[in-house]
């Protein structure tokens, strides 16, 4: 599970979720009850190495039978499951009172640790040494052999891989046949906070929730779970085939297999598993279809012919006629933001987990026409996309004028006069003018201009603080689903713009640029223009987007404008634009008409100073190594 969801991502490895919370040595996660340690194994490796490692259960428990005494349960649960002489292996066998106690009740033992003084303690005790493995890791012991039982006993909460321990467990149970194979897995549970989670070597805390949750991925079923304060018990079985029934993780096969039928071209699965996979891959095949496979977690996708991907830096590439969206992790903020990436590339879904309020599939909804199968639960659906035609919605938007005047000068009053008369004259937007602080008299005329509601600052304060003032209105103007951020210097010259860019938004929440040529559907033609609109003159936020990414950063030192591209930068971070640079994607000379003022000598070195006063900026030094960090784009 290393490099998943850790304390270096700031993530439960669980959910995903921002872990904010600390208790005790853990930070926990509130939605999986499941906590991951501050400390790492690196810091605490060098503590199985000591002379004490394997002696430390009996110096606690007085002697070895005792500590054998306390296998009693355990043993007598084995037992129901799997018959005297049955092959088994104890992983983290410690002193081997684990592997004695299973020899004693008629199986056939082997012990597996990571330290040698685990092998002395156990031959100490009475046990074979060449029944007894050590080595850092599971992977690097070959067995030659595979086990009817394994037991991993107080142990998964120390392991910094606990997917490669489990994937490699899976390897080694018997398929389930004429004799049954089961995993016993025994850990400390997150219940509530208790002494014990003081154990430095302890590097998660699980919930039953959090470990039935990692076992499922790991390619097991629970088959009895036992829970008492401050500890779970859960024994499983490998799950053999993808035709399993009843089992709620292949809910969505008939969908599934209908959605590839009816559609053609690529197919790209978001989440892999043994049900989804192998069915997608047989008919991809039969089909002559590429299909492509995504999973986050790297074990995982060893066992199938699929790649690792975070999901916040997954781009579509090309067009799609069928993605599967079946994530294995369950933050709302991770599945309705790929459905909403793929709509430029995309029109057909199936959607596991559909009627799910966690996965934030409501407002996407009314964007399709759904299938559903009322046999499956929990519910999978298959979309596919409305025409746009068919949408007849209109967005609710407004226009926030941006403006400021240091000298009420009468072209800096023409200008917002005309940008005024352009927003009126092609869209049906309410109007807002924000005023930055201007001169008092520029103010005092701000007052006399009709048909626009006036929002004033007392002071000058940026552009990010005009604009931030415009985002606010998404709070307090529920109805509102666009805002367009215009600078006061503007001019509309196409009557259809509101329309195309509502349009577009659909398709990418945010739009920071304005094409050559923007048809009412939306379809750009032509090509980009560099810079003519590095300075964001106009921006189209959607509801969504805000939601996301937030207010604009008032961080930056000098240069106006700047403020835009770090905003486009953090969107794309989060998925919502594609992973191109800001200035190459800028265009406006058929939609806009802009002044970029004084071109003289003396003007271009001071905005070469504030460029650079910028790039030295901590805001922006972050944000483009994060941007620069997606799939290797830059600026």
């Amino acid at each position: 599970m290393a490099g998943v969801g850790t304390m270096e991502t700031g993530q439960c490895e669980i959910c995903l979720r921002t872990l904010t919370e600390k208790r005790w040595q853990f930070f926990h996660c509130p939605i999986c009850n499941h906590g991951t340690a501050v400390s790492t194994y690196d810091e605490i490796v060098d503590t199985y190495h000591s002379e004490e490692y394997a002696r430390h259960l009996v110096a606690s428990n007085g002697s070895f039978a005792e500590v054998k005494r306390q296998w009693t349960t355990n043993v007598g649960i084995l037992k129901r499951h799997c018959p005297v002489g049955s092959k088994a292996l104890e992983v983290g066998c410690l002193d081997g009172s684990g592997v004695s106690s299973l020899i004693d009740a008629g199986f056939d033992a082997y012990g597996f640790d990571v330290a040698e003084s685990s092998r002395s303690e156990c031959v100490r005790n009475g046990i074979d040494k060449n029944r007894i493995h050590i080595a850092d890791s599971l992977l690097d012991v070959e067995f030659g052999q595979r086990f009817n039982l394994i037991t991993i006993r107080e142990v998964i909460e120390h392991v910094p891989d606990v997917f490669g321990l489990l994937l490699r467990a899976y390897e080694l149970l018997e398929p389930n046949g004429l004799l049954p194979a089961v995993l016993m897995v025994q850990t400390p549970r997150f219940s509530e906070v208790r002494e014990e989670w003081r154990c430095p070597q302890h590097l998660r805390v699980y919930s039953t929730q959090s470990l039935v949750h990692i076992l499922r991925l790991a390619g097991f079923e629970v088959l009895e779970k036992k829970e008492w304060d401050g500890g779970v018990c859960l024994l499983c079985r490998r799950v053999e085939t993808m035709f399993l029934s009843p089992d709620p993780y292949s809910t969505h096969q008939r969908l599934l297999v209908r959605g590839l039928m009816e559609t053609t071209g690529p197919v790209l699965e978001l989440g892999c598993g043994y049900y989804s996979t192998p069915i997608v891959q047989e008919i991809c095949r039969s089909m002559n279809r590429e299909l492509t496979s995504l999973d986050n977690h790297p074990a995982w996708v060893k066992q199938f012919d699929a790649k690792t991907v975070r999901w916040d830096q997954f781009n579509p590439i090309g067009s799609y006629g069928l993605t599967l969206v079946d994530h294995a992790d369950q933050p709302q903020h991770q599945r309705w933001k790929q459905i909403f990436k793929l709509l430029p590339w995309c029109d057909t879904f199936v959607v596991h987990d559909a009627e799910d309020p966690l996965y934030g599939y409501g407002e996407l909804r009314n964007m399709f026409n759904i299938t559903q199968d009322s046999t499956s639960s929990p519910s999978t659906e298959l979309w596919s996309r409305k025409h746009p035609s068919s949408v007849t919605k209109q967005p609710a938007a407004i226009v926030v004028i941006s403006t400021y005047s240091e000298t009420d000068s009468d072209q800096e009053r023409d200008d917002l006069c005309e940008a005024v008369k352009s927003c009126r004259a092609t869209s049906n937007c309410e109007i807002i003018v924000v005023d930055d602080g201007s001169c008092q008299s520029y103010r005092e005329w701000l007052k006399t201009v009709d048909g626009v509601e006036l929002i004033q600052g007392k002071v000058n304060r940026g552009i990010a603080w005009s604009k931030n003032v415009a985002l606010s209105i998404f709070e307090s103007r529920p109805d509102v689903d666009v805002i367009f951020l215009v600078d006061d210097d503007v001019v509309f010259e196409s009557q259809h713009w509101q329309q195309s860019y509502s349009s577009k938004l659909r398709h990418l929440p945010l739009l920071a640029f304005s094409p050559p040529q923007l048809r009412t559907d939306a379809v750009l033609v032509g090509d980009m223009l560099k810079d003519s609109l590095s300075w964001g003159c106009f921006i189209a936020i959607s509801r969504k987007c805000y939601e996301i990414v937030g207010l604009y950063s008032t961080e930056f030192p000098a240069a106006y404008g700047w403020e835009h591209i770090e905003y486009y930068y953090r969107a794309a971070i989060a998925g919502l634009v594609p992973a191109v640079g800001f200035y190459d994607i800028a265009g406006s000379e058929r939609l806009l008409r802009l002044n970029h003022g004084d071109p003289s000598t003396e003007a271009m070195d001071k905005k070469q100073r504030m460029i650079e006063a910028n790039h030295k900026s901590e805001v922006w030094i972050k944000t483009e190594a994060a941007y620069k960090a997606l799939n290797g784009a830059g600026r």
